[in-house]
């Protein structure tokens, strides 16, 4: 599917039958709008791409959010596999980290989406289940090439060996595209359907051909040929040939290669269309229906990233409690009984050591720095799975989680 500026999105829809079925009043419907926005206030860095694995529980109300930096022209392939029980909808939605406007979404029941970045910022991606769904889901995001056919016939984005910005003049100005280099001769390919707006042979480009990209209105600049294969005002499709590698105009003492350079405003880095790379997202292997684990040895770094090169939010000691969010790589997502999100390394956590408890007109909080006033009063059994900032974490059946300062 594709996203239509000024439609409702899935998820927006979804809050308007809430609505209309007066569930979004409700304390289980405004628990399930805060998270939603709590979500896009604490979201975590992420580099793409990348997989997540989460369990989402009938009983819980969750949404996970990243924040992550894409460049103009960089594509973007997202997909969610959800294992539901009851036909429930993940919804999936990308915004602006600047203002927040919702520049793409999808649900689970599409399965799929591409999200082309139209300028270089930070975007935010927050997945949010319908209430009261329960299942496994897997996220991937992966980079794509927006434009499919590379400019060179037989090459791939190894072949590029002089990146945007580099020196050029010695120093005096920089190099406003990308070099794909290859034999005199090969053939050299429109990447996009457009029209020929210019065929030149002169100046530091030599023999030139300038195509402009029939959705985009950009203009795509291809210089140094050989010999030109088009004409002025003539229409291509991807993949029709318009000239032949060489070295005219300024790389005559070079080896023949292609300069591909795109304009929209002034140019900007073409290599974020073609890059063909294989970017696949790997998909954890952890185990993600452990509801929590425990921190063990003495201290563990809590970050916010999944990588040791990102920063250290805190750091959990010994015995303390976290609760499971999902799974990225080796990292595990969690959070902390004060309600903070990050990462841990899967090596820095274990299965939790329970201590069964009788709870008798117990008073207990939903975490541990609740108003007292807002505190619950339960009787049971429960189990508690470890200690943080002198509360103990509490919990009945593994989806509804206390704190109380209580004695073991």
């Amino acid at each position: 599917m594709s996203f239509l500026a000024g439609k409702q999105s899935a998820y927006e829809e979804y809050s308007g039958k809430l609505d209309k079925a007066g569930l979004y009043k409700t304390s289980v419907g405004l628990a399930w709008q805060a998270s939603g926005s709590q979500s896009l206030v604490q979201a975590l860095e992420s580099d793409v791409p990348f997989a997540f694995s989460t369990l989402f529980r009938a009983k819980e109300v969750k949404a996970v959010a990243w924040k992550f930096n894409l460049p103009r022209g960089q594509s973007i392939k997202l997909s969610m596999d959800f294992n539901d029980k009851d036909s429930s909808l993940v919804f999936a939605d990308i915004f602006e980290e600047v203002d927040l406007n919702n520049v793409g979404w999808f649900t689970s029941e599409d399965g799929s989406y591409s999200f082309e970045s139209k300028k270089s910022q930070t975007y935010i991606l927050r997945i949010q289940p319908e209430l009261f769904a329960e299942g496994n889901l897997t996220l991937t995001v992966e980079k794509a090439p927006t434009y499919a056919v590379f400019p060179i016939y037989g090459k791939d984005a190894s072949s590029v060996q002089s990146f945007w910005g580099a020196p050029r003049g010695g120093g005096a100005r920089k190099h406003e595209g990308i070099d794909i280099f290859a034999a005199r001769g090969t053939p050299v390919l429109a990447p996009v359907d457009g029209v020929v707006s210019s065929v030149r042979d002169r100046g530091l480009g030599g023999k030139q051909v300038w195509l402009r990209d029939a959705e985009r209105g950009f203009n795509l600049y291809f210089a140094h040929l050989d010999s030109q294969l088009v004409s002025f005002g003539q229409r291509l499709k991807a993949g029709d040939t318009l000239g032949l590698v060489g070295n005219t105009g300024n790389a005559r003492f070079t080896p023949p290669h292609l300069h591909f350079g795109i304009y929209s405003g002034g140019a900007f880095d073409p290599f974020p269309m073609v890059d063909n790379r294989n970017q696949k997202a790997e998909i954890s292997d952890l185990n993600v229906d452990d509801f929590v684990l425990n921190i063990k040895g003495a201290k563990a770094n809590f970050r916010n990233k999944p990588t040791t090169k990102s920063d250290v939010l805190n750091t959990l000691e010994n015995g303390n409690p976290v609760k499971v969010i999902g799974a990225q790589g080796s990292w595990y997502r969690v959070e902390t009984p004060n309600l903070q999100e990050g990462y841990i390394h899967t090596s820095l956590v274990g299965v939790i050591k329970s201590e069964a408890l009788e709870a008798k007109d117990l008073w207990v909080w939903s975490n541990p720095f609740q108003n007292p006033s807002d505190s619950l009063l339960i009787n049971g059994e429960l189990a508690m799975v470890g200690e943080f900032e002198g509360f103990a974490m509490l919990t009945d059946d593994f989806e509804n989680v206390y704190y109380s300062r209580v004695e073991k």
